[in-house]
């Protein structure tokens, strides 16, 4: 695998006074991924505040559209190129001996934001007209078939202008609907990929923070179908307190039990349509906050949840009464 990867241009010999070790990840399709423990590095790393897209306006701005297409990156943060300077902290220890990468390794904490600042100026003057990038995804959107084809050419003009090359096998041109981030999008609703529900209701019960981390983390990517999702998983997210003895009881399998079938019989979601009325519903407890959107002619609802976590750690835990009254 490095022998390739030196012949690809992707990584060099070092001579680096650190290394990070290698693990091999099996994917999917049977062939292994070289993944780098690059915590270490990352614990003295200066964070890069460059925002990342939010799913949810990603999703809201593709509203009406009727046709789509996706185009996925090829080995997106290897198109990349690392500055001369950087390359020695990103070595690693080997068979083959230490070696060190020639582009952006995936890994380091600032690679998502360094990779969105890259397709924010690629694709400048495009996105939220017709175009939407999720790192190393793009989506086109269009109302016509003409204009989907205008819209392609002006993305992929820009994409080999700038080098950069995407996976065929992983791209798909002129969908009605389509598979983005774990949800299918259409012109007139958003809904959960079966298979990644068949997974959250498949989910054995947690013996430990990591499983429940696991778990809350495939949930919460679908927390904007549940009506009080941040109450309802309140019991769990507790079970990640610092500090906290892990236990399990029966309010924690209870909870564990009602956000799977919450999520599982959840409606789909309808985005917003700016010609029509809207009621908008607002409320905050002892633990969190948040808003509920409804059009008044869907039966549909679009959530959006404050993320509870951020409200335990800026308010202590509680939220007082005088702190709900600010808070929409």
């Amino acid at each position: 695998m490095i022998r390739d990867m030196e012949q690809q241009g992707l990584v060099e010999p070092s001579t680096s006074p650190r290394a990070a070790p290698v693990v091999l990840a099996k994917k999917k399709d049977g062939t292994h991924r070289l993944c780098i423990d690059y915590r270490r590095l990352n614990d003295v790393t200066e964070s890069d505040a460059y925002p990342t897209p939010d799913l949810i306006t990603l999703i809201c701005q593709m509203r009406g559209a009727k046709i789509f297409s996706i185009l996925d990156l090829k080995s997106g943060y290897w198109q990349v190129p690392l500055n001369q300077n950087a390359r020695k902290y990103t070595a690693s220890r080997t068979r083959r001996g230490l070696y060190q990468f020639r582009v952006l390794p995936f890994g380091l904490k600032n690679s998502p934001m360094t990779f969105v600042r890259l397709m924010d100026e690629v694709l400048r003057g495009y996105l939220d007209e017709f175009v939407r990038v999720y790192l190393d995804d793009i989506v086109v959107f269009s109302n016509t078939t003409d204009e989907h084809q205008y819209h392609l050419d002006k993305v992929l003009e820009r994409l080999q202008r700038h080098g950069l090359t995407c996976n065929t096998e992983k791209c798909s041109f002129g969908s009605t609907e389509i598979a983005f981030l774990g949800h299918l999008v259409n012109t007139d609703s958003i809904d959960k990929q079966p298979e990644n529900l068949e997974c959250i209701m498949q989910f054995p019960t947690p013996t430990k923070i990591r499983d429940l981390r696991k778990f809350l983390g495939v949930c919460n990517w679908y927390g904007q179908f549940v009506d009080n999702y941040a109450d309802t998983v309140a019991p769990l997210t507790n079970r990640l307190k610092q500090r906290t003895k892990w236990s399990w009881t029966e309010t924690e399998q209870t909870t564990f039990i009602k956000i799977k079938h919450a999520l599982y019989d959840s409606p789909k979601l309808s985005t917003p349509d700016s010609g029509k009325p809207f009621c908008l519903q607002t409320d905050a407890s002892e633990i969190g906050a948040g808003a509920t959107n409804t059009g008044v002619t869907f039966d549909a609802i679009l959530r959006f949840d404050t993320n509870v976590d951020i409200l335990y750690h800026k308010h202590g835990g509680i939220l007082n009464h005088m702190i709900r009254k600010v808070l929409p």
